[in-house]
């Protein structure tokens, strides 16, 4: 049993070396849609291409910042100051060449024609799951 376990371990060892290998030279821009398990899917991301956070779209921190410049607004949610907001760190993050982008942004198309390297990934969701989902999120 023991050998068994070991075995696995090693294979185990040997699939994320070969996964980290072939990603590491790779740049990925992760468009992260609310509720589609994005989260998870972002740490494996990292994991697998040994990225820290430094390229992360927060979205908590950039609808503090749409509510601080709405003035009598209480929610920044699904404004177009948000979405700027969103879209110009993207932009950023991606000129300066990031290797890991992650988030809820935007896309810009100009970046996806001209991707300088980057893999593009999102994630999407059965879209009944995913509204009945979102509705309980907010309850």
């Amino acid at each position: 049993m023991r050998r068994k376990i070991l075995k696995a371990i090693s294979q185990s060892e040997r699939v994320h070396a070969r996964i980290r290998a072939s990603c590491s030279y790779k740049k990925v821009a992760f468009l992260h849609l609310p509720k589609c398990g994005g989260t998870s899917i972002a740490a494996s991301i990292a994991r697998a291409i040994g990225a820290n956070s430094s390229g992360y779209v927060d979205p908590i921190r950039t609808r503090k910042l749409a509510q601080l410049y709405m003035e009598g607004c209480e929610q920044g949610e699904g404004s177009k100051l948000l979405f700027t907001i969103r879209r110009a760190l993207f932009f950023d993050y991606f000129t300066e060449g990031r290797p890991y982008i992650y988030g809820h942004f935007p896309i810009i198309k100009e970046c996806l024609l001209n991707s300088q390297g980057y893999e593009f990934v999102t994630l999407l969701r059965e879209p009944t799951q995913r509204f009945i989902s979102q509705f309980k999120y907010y309850l």
